[in-house]
């Protein structure tokens, strides 16, 4: 078999053996931590995207409890949980591999990753997670768009108080949708309750979908229960870890729910309700932890072959950088999806600021326009000068394209100001001054602090 033609994965890390713990008394805990990282903005092009977590134990040992871990990516406003896990009883565990290729649509250019720990002593853990996007493989539905259902960290079950379903979501699908899925990842906590719920009571629950105008509905069963925790390959835990839960076993990932549902041109409702419960032990604030309570976080997940209306991102790219006599010219390149209308570009001269300027201009999708500085450069014959360009969007998705740069230009006085050109690097002006340029990151770090 002949090898697939280019890279077949690309690994982005995002936290290496970060400190998750709590300290009471005042004193600073880190069960949060925030990273921002920048993955390949082409993320419908990848087949899979798989989500790798690990915990090492710290120079003080490990925690000795099953907790809640989480990891989130802020994106458009919202903040979306990518994946579950429970911490092990006092040892580590490694690897949990997370399918989110789900989240395609959010999981791509500037991004803002949380993790998050509900670690309560000051041992805590050093966490890993890095994202794994996958080329090889079938990819028939690339663009997806994601719509929250039901975000509840804290929802309490069977108490006199507490709603006996959750609120049913009224949806439309995309006219471009070709397959439709509901991610559903529920997790029962608490304990020393009636039937010792939520975490070790066995209860089935109900998907409702109904359709608009009809009268009857569709209910899918989900039992939520883990029955095989003994099978945990995570062993020698220093706890109960053997035992079945409530959707989730200590020391290991937890498992959406995924339901694919048929695509419909016709509105709908989803809801979700809960098998009937009724707690007998009074709820007070002291009983927080050990109350029946739900963790639960869904989405709707639409997929379809051709871009779907919602899946936006701004994004511009520097792709050429001239000088023509005193003037400086850059062609900038609109990569994102959405119409721009404004745009600041940075000029700099070996390292310092030379001139920035404001441009209002209209610059459609993969739109390209030259934009020219007014301030002109000086006439200096015969000296090199290092030269890049900045082009600073607001909600720009990928920084690692947004610089262009010349490592050198020479003015010749016997013949004036030249005209030099870079595209891309290591590339000679068509005169063969040197004229070397190179796109990156690097470069972006260097010249936001100007």
């Amino acid at each position: 078999r002949k090898p697939a033609k280019g890279p077949i994965r690309n690994v982005v890390t995002v936290f290496d053996s970060s400190l998750h713990y709590f300290r009471s008394g005042g004193v600073e805990s880190r069960q949060v931590r925030l990273k921002r990282v920048v993955l390949p903005e082409d993320a419908h092009s990848y087949a899979r995207i798989l989500m790798h977590v690990s915990l090492a134990c710290t120079e003080k040992g490990c925690d000795p409890w099953d907790q809640v871990g989480q990891i989130f990516v802020h994106k458009n406003g919202e903040i979306i949980e990518l994946g579950r896990f429970i911490t092990p009883y006092g040892v580590a565990c490694k690897p949990w591999i997370i399918d989110v290729t789900d989240f395609k649509s959010v999981l791509q250019g500037n991004c803002l990753i949380q993790s998050y720990i509900r670690a309560y002593s000051a041992v805590g853990w050093k966490l890993s997670v890095s994202f794994e996007f996958l080329e090889n493989g079938p990819n028939p539905y690339p663009y997806q768009k994601l719509t929250s259902l039901w975000q509840h960290d804290y929802l309490l079950y069977g108490d006199e108080r507490s709603a006996a379903q959750l609120p049913d979501t009224r949806l439309q699908l995309n006219p471009r949708t070709r397959a439709v899925a509901v991610r559903h990842t529920i997790t029962g906590h608490g304990q020393d309750n009636a039937d010792n719920a939520a975490e070790f009571a066995r209860k089935t629950h109900f998907l409702i979908l109904k359709k608009a105008g009809k009268p009857d509905s569709t209910v899918i069963k989900h039992l939520l229960w883990r029955s095989d925790c003994d099978k945990n390959p995570c062993t020698f835990q220093k706890g109960a870890y053997a035992i079945s839960r409530a959707g989730w076993c200590p020391g290991q990932e937890v498992r959406p729910f995924s339901v694919n549902l048929p695509v419909s041109k016709e509105s709908f409702t989803l809801g979700y309700h809960f098998q009937p419960y009724r707690n007998q032990r009074p709820y007070t604030s002291k009983d927080y932890v050990s109350m029946p309570n739900f963790l639960i976080h869904s989405y709707l997940v639409e997929k379809s072959d051709s871009l779907l209306a919602s899946a936006m991102y701004r994004n511009v790219a520097c792709e050429r950088v001239e000088v023509r006599g005193e003037t400086i010219q850059v062609q900038i390149r609109n990569t994102g999806t959405e119409t721009i209308d404004k745009l600041n570009l940075h000029c700099s001269l070996n390292g310092k600021t030379f001139a920035r300027q404001f441009f209002v201009e209209s610059l459609k999708p993969n739109e390209a326009k030259t934009f020219t500085f007014k301030k002109r450069l000086p006439v200096s014959p015969d000296k090199t000068t290092a030269l890049s360009v900045l082009a600073d969007l607001e909600g720009d998705e990928n920084v690692n394209d947004d610089v262009v740069s010349g490592i050198s230009y020479q003015y010749k006085s016997s013949v004036g100001a030249a005209r030099r050109a870079v595209e891309k690097p290591d590339h000679l002006s068509d005169r063969g001054s040197i004229f070397r340029g190179v796109v990156g990151s690097g470069v972006v770090r260097r010249l936001k602090k100007i």
